[in-house]
């Protein structure tokens, strides 16, 4: 409906779209299913980081290889924030954001950041940018708008490494300073920004 540049195609469709609208769309698809690998204590699935991954290294020609790398790279950025702003990682059900879409945008801007080989500051602005459009809400699950935040998170992701490409910059601190993400999920609770897998 938009006449977007085909960049990346969409699963299924027979038809390419923007970098960021394919993101969009195949992770919502992907999710629909839901035959997802969630992994605890810290909340957070890897299914969400392919789709994205994939859609980058069809439109720069990349390996398979170089999207594993990414995918891992962005598990490690979305499992290591999980378990340090799960409240209870016993019982991640008493959460109230969905790790999934809040973690997931890091990821994906992480891995995003990693097949496109950004700078280490290219890399941390687009981090920070992702952070700022943190999404996902646990009570959507059962309704169609939990798939769709998948979506939401491949999308947003994406865009915060293309802005950080083009050059925008957000504060390299967002994450663990007072204010920043990490403070506003754990409600000012104490975490450890240390924290290992």
């Amino acid at each position: 409906a938009q006449a977007a540049a085909g960049e990346a195609g969409v699963i299924a469709s027979g038809f390419l779209t923007t970098l960021d609208n394919a993101a969009f769309a195949n992770n919502a698809l992907w999710h629909a299913t839901e035959l997802e690998g969630n992994s605890y204590p810290e909340c957070v699935s890897i299914y969400n980081l392919f789709p994205p991954m994939l859609a980058v290294a069809e439109k720069y020609s990349l390996s398979g290889r170089q999207v594993l790398e990414a995918c891992i790279i962005g598990h490690e950025v979305q499992a290591r924030l999980g378990l340090m702003v799960n409240p209870n990682p016993n019982a991640p059900q008493s959460a109230k954001f969905m790790n999934i879409g809040v973690m997931g945008i890091m990821a994906i801007a992480a891995g995003t950041a990693k097949l496109l080989q950004f700078s280490a500051e290219q890399t941390v602005n687009a981090i920070s940018l992702a952070a700022s459009q943190a999404c996902g809400i646990v009570k959507q699950t059962g309704s169609m708008a939990h798939f769709v935040e998948s979506g939401f998170t491949a999308r947003s992701g994406m865009l915060a490494a293309l802005l950080a490409k083009a050059g925008m910059s957000g504060r390299p601190e967002i994450l663990e300073t007072k204010g920043g993400l990490c403070d506003i999920m754990t409600g000012g609770a104490s975490y450890d920004p240390d924290t290992t897998l």
